[in-house]
């Protein structure tokens, strides 16, 4: 039994130091911020410039974000860079 609690800590989608696998698709700010390597205060910028899109749960400042969010908001809002090798 416990070999399988381990193994389930490691799964895509686990937040990191967390050691738990997520059971929820929604993202918190910081989380976002994680996979999109960048702050919390670019998140709460481009939600606000509508750029980003994001629920409100719970009050005015709780932002909740799917992983398709973040990915759609990165791929619009990047631009591709060559490397020199």
């Amino acid at each position: 039994m416990d070999d399988v609690k381990r193994s389930n800590g490691n799964q895509a989608g686990a937040s990191p130091g967390s050691g738990e696998a997520r059971s929820s698709p929604w993202l918190t700010v910081g989380e976002a911020a994680d996979r999109a390597r960048c702050g919390v205060r670019l998140i709460y910028r481009e939600v606000r410039a509508r750029r980003l899109r994001a629920a409100r749960v719970g009050g005015r400042r709780e932002l909740r974000m799917r992983a398709e969010w973040i990915d759609t908001w990165l791929d619009a809002h990047t631009t591709p860079q060559e490397i020199d090798r």
